[in-house]
């Protein structure tokens, strides 16, 4: 694809992805909130079928929510599904990850594994969704879950967990971390269309018929509902990962991961229970509390160390003409850029100097820069950069 209809078609989806994803997700913290605050209704006999109430202002008005498990006598068909905010998240999220991460997979998709080719990355980023759901939906629509509902989530945490940790092994660090949201992506969206939805359906034509509706239905499509609420958090930090290379391609970018995915389930707790809730809620916030501290220093790359006399500004000058103003340019001759990345422009000595420490964590302490190294800088390239930084990063 051309790269400035690329760059378009990705300003398209992104703007609906972002607006998708904030009425999903806006709609989900309203409803987890509201289950939450539900009270026995004020009025005792007036309708013994409400379940709990919550009355609520906003715009001006009052509104009385009610939950209730069968239909009011005066219902008239009319009911509103959240689905489409889901389907509109997922299709937009998935056409980017293709018009940047997979039509750029020479760029963005670059394995850490010798053999492996970027088109071979590409497979294993397709796979990841495709089989994380469909072992996860194997877990809870299958004999575990009915077994034992704690042995399904302790292999649903390994799954997702395992898989995170090993594509960051696999691809590049940016890859690894927007996949493994991808996955949890893949899995709210499939919960929603697959899971939720269609039990919703067979309960609401139950009643319309006058029939018993199938409890244990309404209860999957809770419990898929709450798996859902522990993913929104972890998912919006991995989606965002992808402009701080210090967590992504750091030293120890699993163990980072890891702890994304955790903290992300512990704020979810903290949102929805607050400090009200029980003993064991607090503890589970605290230890969050103590590995979002932890997390700043597995992060925290180390200084690669150099050797020999500090260069001078005109071989870093060199180093970064050769290496980087193919795409930092005021018109990169890089094919996949119209435009510089980030607005950064390197052609000049003033603004080399402004960016010398982004020059340096991400062409020799990351070593994210240049993208998948397509200009090839060189070791010794990245030692001449390190050691002018280390020499105070002296001008011209």
């Amino acid at each position: 694809m051309d790269a400035w209809l690329n760059e378009w078609a990705q300003l398209l989806f992104r703007w609906v992805h972002v607006l998708a994803a904030i009425a999903w997700i806006g709609h989900a913290f309203f409803f987890h909130s509201m289950e939450r605050a539900l009270r026995p209704p004020e009025v005792e006999g007036v309708d013994p079928d409400v379940h709990g109430e919550l009355w609520m202002v906003h715009g001006g008005g009052f509104f009385r929510m009610q939950k209730t498990r069968v239909l009011p006598p005066v219902f008239t068909g009319h009911l509103h599904w959240f689905k489409y905010e889901a389907l509109f998240t997922w299709i937009s999220g998935f056409l980017l990850l293709v018009l940047l991460y997979y039509v750029n997979h020479a760029i963005y998709m670059v394995p850490r594994v010798d053999g492996v080719s970027s088109g071979m990355a590409v497979g294993i980023g397709l796979a990841t969704l495709v089989g994380g759901w469909a072992f996860y939906d194997f877990l809870w629509a299958g004999p575990v879950a009915k077994a034992s509902k704690t042995a399904a989530a302790v292999l649903t945490v390994l799954m997702i967990a395992c898989t995170g940790v090993a594509l960051t092994f696999l691809l590049s660090g940016r890859a690894a971390f927007l996949h493994t949201g991808a996955l949890l992506g893949t899995l709210m969206t499939a919960n929603v269309w697959m899971r939720i939805i269609p039990g919703s359906k067979k309960m609401v034509a139950a009643l319309e018929k006058g029939e018993e509706p199938d409890l244990r239905l309404g209860a999957v499509g809770h419990q898929r509902s709450v798996h859902n609420g522990y993913m929104h958090f972890p998912i919006v930090v991995l989606m965002i990962s992808n402009h701080y290379a210090f967590l992504t391609d750091g030293p120890m970018s699993s163990v980072v991961l890891l702890l994304m995915l955790g903290l992300g389930a512990a704020v979810r707790q903290l949102f929805y229970d607050g400090w009200d809730a029980h003993i064991a809620v607090k503890g589970y916030v605290g230890a969050a509390a103590v590995a979002l501290l932890a997390l700043t220093f597995p992060s925290r790359p180390a200084t690669v160390a150099s050797t020999g006399d500090a260069p001078t500004f005109e071989e870093v000058r060199q180093i970064v003409d050769r290496r980087c103003v193919a795409c930092h340019a005021k018109e990169p001759t890089h094919a996949a850029f119209t435009a510089p990345p980030k607005n950064l422009v390197l052609q000049a000595d003033a603004t080399i100097l402004a960016n010398r420490e982004l020059i340096h964590t991400q062409a020799v302490v990351t070593k994210v820069m240049p993208l998948g190294n397509l200009t090839k800088m060189t070791d010794e390239e990245r030692a001449i950069l390190d050691a002018w930084h280390a020499a105070g990063s002296p001008g011209p």
